[in-house]
């Protein structure tokens, strides 16, 4: 039986948040924040067994503070596709997993990544940030996924 946790019942599952009140305010979500962004310079080269395997080219996207005084910087996005690093990671153990998914937000923002089923999210975790032609402005530590996790 699968069962959908609660954030708020397991607070030593998810590490690194900004404030796990705000972040688990809508159960069984909780949101997922922007750390790092990479631009997606030039395609890389896959092959099967891995021995030709060539990482495409990133490039950090570096925030731009509106006034100097400004706590946080924002990232103004040109069309194209991203990676993006969260603030957060997890430990989940055996028979956990979670699903990590866009926050309404950034749909309605203009931009999407895709859904993910995954056993964790640690620092090596990137998901894929789609931005339209007509551009998207994030703020470090915009909330843009939500996670569940389910127990099995």
């Amino acid at each position: 039986m699968v069962k959908i946790l609660n954030p708020a019942d397991f607070p030593d599952l998810i590490h690194d948040f900004i404030s796990f009140k705000k972040q688990s305010a809508s159960p069984p979500f909780f949101d997922l924040t922007v750390k790092k962004l990479r631009r997606v310079k030039t395609g890389g080269s896959l092959d099967f067994g891995g021995s030709e395997f060539a990482p495409g080219r990133l490039d950090t996207c570096l925030p731009v503070k509106q006034q100097p005084e400004d706590a946080y910087g924002w990232w103004k996005l040109h069309e194209g596709y991203y990676l993006v690093e969260f603030n957060e990671h997890t430990t989940f153990g055996e028979h956990r997993i979670c699903q990590v998914q866009a926050h309404p937000n950034l749909l309605l923002s203009g931009g999407s990544h895709p859904t993910l089923l995954v056993a964790t999210i640690d620092r090596d975790f990137l998901i894929p940030l789609w931005v339209p032609k007509f551009g998207l402005q994030l703020k470090q530590n915009a909330r843009i996924s939500r996670m569940i996790i389910y127990e099995y």
